[in-house]
């Protein structure tokens, strides 16, 4: 870490360059939901966004025949959730699988993300949800 000190006639400003190898990654593949059923309406596991400051978060499914969203929850404290985004979903080029994602999504202040079916009659089967970030 280098730091730098800038003076004026009105104070001064402290800057601190991070080095890029200094940031690590969190989270891993799968982290969301790993080949998991979500009946209407239902939510994934939980998992910690404690340690990020930026997230990306990526979705994929088999319920072809659906063009539900899929919401991404967000949390302060694990137990109150709230909409954060929408992920609006594709089917991928061979047409057998939905895929979507959210990326840059600014999570300060924030423990916990979960995905949630939108649908009210659809279940999505084969469902892939994963978070990764950094702070």
């Amino acid at each position: 870490l280098a730091t730098m000190v800038l003076d004026s006639t009105n104070g001064s400003l402290t800057v601190t360059e991070q080095n890029a190898s200094a940031v690590t990654n969190q989270g891993s593949y799968a982290n969301l939901a790993n080949n998991d059923t979500l009946a209407a309406g239902a939510s994934s596991t939980t998992v910690s966004v404690a340690n990020m400051n930026i997230c990306n978060v990526f979705y994929s499914d088999s319920a072809t025949a659906s063009n539900d969203q899929i919401r991404i929850l967000a949390s302060p404290d694990n137990s109150n959730f709230f909409e954060l985004v929408e992920i609006f979903t594709s089917l991928n080029p061979a047409g057998t699988l939905r895929e979507g994602g959210a990326t840059s999504l600014n999570v300060q202040g924030l423990t916990h993300l979960k995905l949630e079916n939108a649908s009210s009659a659809i279940s999505n089967t084969n469902v892939y949800g994963t978070v990764v970030g950094s702070k």
